[in-house]
């Protein structure tokens, strides 16, 4: 096999054709893993610029399967080395698969070893990774199995379907590092595998496109042709016997050990093992593909370039982020994730301190602890009684289950309310309170104390505004300027004194402004705020001549395109504008959108009997 820029060359043989150690074997027989299908030699074309493309389709009349899919296994095997695939895979379906793998050379006699690629059913944005051996006693094993029965699967971050990509497994005596475009997106060995089982043995290189058959296999979703046969395309393939990429080891990468006391470990700029063992030690692996060992004790392990693993161990471990660019850490993740610094693998890991980027930390089921410090930062606490804060930035937070503290800081942050009894308190900033379900909630900014919000008994601090959710809520203000916010569901909005920004949502809301010499906004802005009828909206403590009727965000003339202003009718109905009618202790304002002088927008507004243009934004 050969390769330049734009053309390639892939020595393909038929059976008893003359062969080399570069060629190919087109497989034309059945297929052993599928009932429903047989490799044919028609599903293996070459193409003019020197590719070779794989079809998964129907089989010819008369056939004694129903579907054809295409295969090709290398003349050369090697028990260690590098095995690659230049590929773009195929627009998939379920119940299909592209496979890129090695696989024992005596299909007969030699114990099972087999390490995949495998694009599975419709999704191209992500890609299986397997390994199959035996035991001593002949027991079949994979990597599935040691990794508690979930498919070990990568976030590739692109769809491998519109573009060439090159995939990589090295083997050694040790361990299998599979490679996505050069970068590391597994590193196996003995661990993962059931029993610590690890075997090597001469492996042929495979590249096949084919179906599994529905009534045996669920694995891969339910095939059913949809008439259009499936087609990859290989631009390269090769096996180098003995390549061990950097991984071998005919490079003895530096092993720094602590030892009982708190320790501070610093690698090198390669692929360093640091193993803090006992005591609470910080360890930093600097560049390179690091395995940070956390051990015994409260740790730090700091989170820099390369894909590395970091363990925290026992005790209560801390990841470390630093630096300013974004970083994203799922602590509930014990596969390979992409944090923003390389495709790195986090394992007993319970608490996350983000840089001064916008951050996203995701917590565990287990009680996490996630600082923000800069940045606008997202904080997902997940299950467990949690402890957030965000520093400094505009974050986003959400406790999860639990009994969580929510700390916003600096900054004017977003703190979500979900089960349990938690502590929401904004700190410094405009800060909300958001309410994300769809049961009736009922907040009181007035109460320092634990209030029955119907999310749990909890304590809210410092919040000046809160969004509701698509419940029928109760949000109350206290003294301070505050927004109130219904969204969904019929609810009462009482802003108390201060000067509020009230804002309906759908639903048939009822909203008081508070009864003071400050001015209030009572805000519309859709259609759909409040309707026309008996489930209008009410409006109470509205002062003509100091509190405003905003209107101004619903579009006045839908006839036109942009967003119109409304006119002013005062008691007459007017197209494209507000008027009201008239009542002995109430109004009710209307608004035209649609020009045929009919409300499309009704509001009732108690405690006054006549409006004057400065009392609506139009």
């Amino acid at each position: 096999m050969s390769t330049t820029e734009g053309t390639w060359s892939i020595d393909l043989v038929q059976i008893g054709e003359p062969a080399t150690t570069e060629s190919w074997l087109v497989s034309d027989w059945a297929a052993g893993q599928s009932a429903i299908m047989e490799w044919s030699p028609d599903n293996v074309v070459a193409q003019a610029d020197g590719s070779v493309q794989f079809a998964l389709s129907a089989a010819p009349a008369g056939s004694s399967h129903a579907y054809c899919g295409g295969e090709v296994q290398s003349c050369e095997a090697a028990s260690t080395g590098t095995w690659t695939w230049t590929a773009q895979a195929p627009v998939m379906q379920d119940g299909a698969v592209f496979g890129m793998f090695t696989y024992r050379a005596d299909h007969f006699n030699d114990p099972w070893i087999e390490f995949d690629f495998e694009f599975v059913g419709s999704d191209t944005t992500q890609v299986r990774l397997n390994i199959h051996m035996e035991t001593a006693t002949g027991e079949h094993v994979t990597l599935e199995q040691g990794n508690n029965w979930q498919p070990v699967i990568v976030d590739l971050g692109f769809d491998a379907a519109l573009g060439f990509h090159t995939y990589e497994i090295t083997v050694t005596e040790t361990e299998a590092i599979f490679l996505v475009d050069g970068q590391v997106v597994g590193r196996f060995g003995a661990a993962d595998m059931p029993h610590g089982t690890w075997t090597t043995g001469d492996m042929n290189g495979f590249a096949n496109l084919w179906c599994v058959d529905p009534s045996l296999e669920g694995w891969a979703g339910d095939w059913a042709y949809a008439g259009t046969p499936l087609t990859a395309t290989m631009a390269a393939i090769d096996v180098r016997p003995g390549d061990l990429g950097g991984f071998g080891p005919v490079v003895i990468d530096p092993t720094i050990n602590g030892d009982a006391g708190d320790d501070v470990l610093i690698g090198t700029d390669g692929d360093d093992t640091l193993d803090g063992q006992a005591g609470n030690d910080m360890l930093a692996g600097d560049l390179g593909n690091d395995a940070l060992l956390g051990g015994e004790g409260d740790d730090t392990l700091k989170l820099d370039a390369g894909n590395d693993l970091l363990d925290g161990g026992s005790g209560r471990d801390w990841i470390l982020v630093g630096g300013s660019e974004a970083a994203s850490i799922d602590l509930s993740l014990t596969t390979v994730q992409n944090t923003g610094s390389g495709m790195d693998t986090l394992l007993s890991i319970e608490n996350a301190l983000g840089g001064s980027g916008a951050d996203m930390l995701s917590g565990s089921e287990s009680a996490n602890i996630l600082l923000g410090d800069g940045g606008s930062d997202t904080l997902l606490g997940g299950g467990g009684d949690d402890n957030l804060s965000g520093g400094a930035g505009a974050d986003d937070m959400d406790g999860g289950a639990g009994n969580d503290q929510v700390l916003g800081d600096d900054g004017d942050d977003t703190l979500r309310l979900d089960a349990g009894d938690d502590t929401l308190d904004g700190g410094a900033g405009m800060d909300w309170m958001a309410v994300t379900g769809s049961t009736a909630a009922v907040i009181d900014l007035a109460r320092t104390g634990g209030q029955a919000t119907g999310y749990g008994t909890d304590t809210l601090l410092d919040l000046e505004n809160v969004s509701g959710g698509a419940g029928a809520d109760r949000l109350y203000g206290d003294a301070a300027d505050n927004i109130l916010k219904g969204n969904g569901g019929g609810d009462l909005l009482h802003g108390r004194a201060g000067a509020d920004t009230l804002i309906a949502g759908t639903g048939k809301d009822t909203i008081h402004g508070g009864v003071d010499d400050v001015r209030d906004a009572f805000v519309f802005t859709a259609i759909t705020d409040s309707v026309v009828g008996n489930n209008r909206d009410v409006v109470h403590d509205f002062r003509s001549g100091l509190d405003d009727l905003d209107l101004s965000g619903i579009d006045g003339r839908t006839t036109l395109a942009g967003d119109q202003a409304f006119g002013f009718g005062g008691t007459k109905a007017s197209a494209y504008s507000v008027w009201y009618a008239a009542g002995r202790s109430e109004v009710i304002v209307r608004a035209d959108v649609s020009g045929d002088r009919t409300a499309d927008v009704e509001i009732r507004v108690v405690g006054v009997t006549s409006l004057a243009v400065n009392d609506l934004v139009l």
